[in-house]
């Protein structure tokens, strides 16, 4: 199951998530499972990079900083191409295939990405 997958379920199943820190805030906790915690911890750092980018966007009202078609066209063909695939195979919300899509290319772009640190410097 990809983190896309998971999010999806864990949505249709009433959860939230929240990215706290390096930590994910499942609520509600006392409906969560020690399976569904395993799977969690297995997608950790794609779920906290969907849910910081997610929690980006939402708390601005402007534009995104960057967008997909922003990306040189090897790269943007590459989120196309995961993009349709998590829209399609994983029925995922277009919105959170967007996000996940993103952060999966430029992770694959870029392996080592700033820490938070180096961002704001």
């Amino acid at each position: 199951m990809s983190a896309a997958e998971l999010l999806v379920e864990l949505d249709r199943q009433g959860f939230t998530l929240a990215a706290e820190g390096d930590r994910i805030r499942v609520a509600p906790a006392s409906r969560l499972t020690a399976e569904l915690r395993d799977r969690i911890g297995q997608h950790k750092a794609e779920l906290l990079t969907a849910l910081d980018l997610k929690h980006s966007h939402a708390a601005i009202d402007a534009p995104a900083e960057l967008y997909p078609w922003d990306l040189p066209p090897d790269l943007y063909e590459l989120w196309q191409e995961r993009a349709g695939i998590m829209f399609f195979d994983g029925r995922v919300p277009w919105p959170q295939v967007e996000v996940l899509a993103l952060a999966d290319v430029l992770r694959q772009a870029d392996p080592n990405p700033a820490t938070e640190v180096d961002r704001k410097v």
